[in-house]
Parts: structure tokens; sequence; C-alpha cells
């Protein structure tokens, strides 16, 4: 979302920068490949940000798509890989 100021006619993007999720249900992914294709889906992740008043729950892509600017997805054995994706996502 975007708001033009009247004054100096700069648009201003007032979405939050990111959001930090990791994939709900026990699924895991072994590439990012794999990750953005279930983002497109809209399957459910959970939220896992201290800084989102949803952390914990779980949401998906349709969900949070117009308030954050990208989503960092942890996957992989014990979460050690992330994805960054910008929002919204390209077809």
């Amino acid at each position: 979302m975007t708001v033009s100021l009247s004054k100096n006619k700069k648009k201003v993007d007032i979405r939050k920068p990111s959001l930090h999720v990791i994939p709900a249900y026990g699924r895991d992914y072994r590439s990012r490949k794999a990750v953005l294709a279930d983002l497109k889906k809209n399957l459910d992740f959970s939220i896992r940000d201290i800084s989102c008043p949803w952390d914990g729950r779980v949401a998906s892509l349709q969900d949070i798509e117009g308030d954050y600017k990208q989503i960092v997805v942890r996957y992989g054995k014990m979460l050690r890989r992330s994805a960054v994706f910008e929002l919204p996502l390209s077809e």
C-alpha cells in the first residue's frame, strides 16, 4: 500500500519491512523453489516474528501480502536456511 502526500507528491510505502515465518504442520523444504511454490499455493506458514502481534499463529500468503514488503521463510533441517521473497510475489 502506498500513500500519496499532497504537499510534495511523494508516494510513501507504509507497509512493514518484513515478516519471518516457518512452514506449518511439520512441513519442510529442500529448496527455495519448493518454498516459493507452496507460498503461491497459499499453504499455511507459522509466524515466528516477535515484532508481529500474530507471532505463533498460522497464516497464508493471502493473509499477509498487503501488510509487508517481504517475507523471510526459514526452512531445511533445523531451519538452517532462509529465503527472502519480495511482496507481492511475481508470477
